[in-house]
């Protein structure tokens, strides 16, 4: 990786499901922070699944799905992380993102919509502060019929072969937490997984298309 500005994915070590999306110009700074004890206080979906791991003695595992130039804009960043949660969601992947993100917090889930209706209750907003969050949500327009260029698909390979590898200690407890399954769970699950993984080198292809046309 030699971009600081990209997308990321938090996933489950157990499945490699994706279940958060985000968006960083520090690099990894951004994706590990998540672990962090203050950052574990506050009360999200996200929050309660990242400790749900931790109970377990597990920690999700970071993928980067996209890596900006360094002089990207902000609104390339907003429009990259968009992009990539809706069409996660429209995949069928559970996120536990609180919002469609982006910086205008668009479409945020009942629970934020609760938090800041009590934040800014009594607030208005100026006529210009109204047309930054507007202009802000906005959304390119994708070009089609554009080819991934040779450079392009050289870092989607390396970006396969350098996915996270479990350590001993995890694989040991997952080991442990499966020695009591049923032949038949084994077999239904081993094809739960096969489906994710196509649904996933599906979404990845997808994704590098959408980035590489805009």
């Amino acid at each position: 990786m030699t971009s600081k500005k990209l997308i990321y994915a938090l996933c489950d070590p157990r499945t490699h499901e994706v279940r958060y999306i985000g968006r960083s110009s520090s690099g990894m700074e951004r994706p590990k922070s998540h672990l962090r004890p203050s950052r574990l206080k506050e009360e999200s979906y996200k929050v309660n699944w990242i400790k749900s791991l931790l109970a377990q003695g597990l920690k999700p595992t970071i993928q980067i799905l996209h890596e900006f130039q360094d002089d990207a804009t902000n609104e390339q960043l907003n429009h990259g992380e968009m992009w990539c949660i809706a069409h996660y969601k429209l995949c069928g992947y559970k996120l536990t993102n609180a919002t469609d993100g982006g910086e205008g917090l668009l479409n945020p889930s009942d629970f934020i919509r609760s938090k800041l209706s009590k934040a800014h209750k009594g607030k208005r907003f100026s006529v210009e502060h109204k047309a930054k969050i507007s202009e802000s949500t906005k959304l390119s327009n994708t070009r089609k019929g554009k080819k991934l260029s040779e450079d392009h698909r050289a870092k989607m390979s390396k970006s396969a072969q350098n996915r996270p590898a479990i350590s001993p200690e995890t694989r040991s407890r997952m080991r442990a937490a499966q020695a009591n399954r049923s032949p038949e769970t084994r077999i239904l699950l081993s094809e739960a997984a096969k489906k994710r993984w196509a649904e996933h080198n599906r979404t990845q292809t997808s994704l590098a298309e959408h980035f590489e046309s805009n």
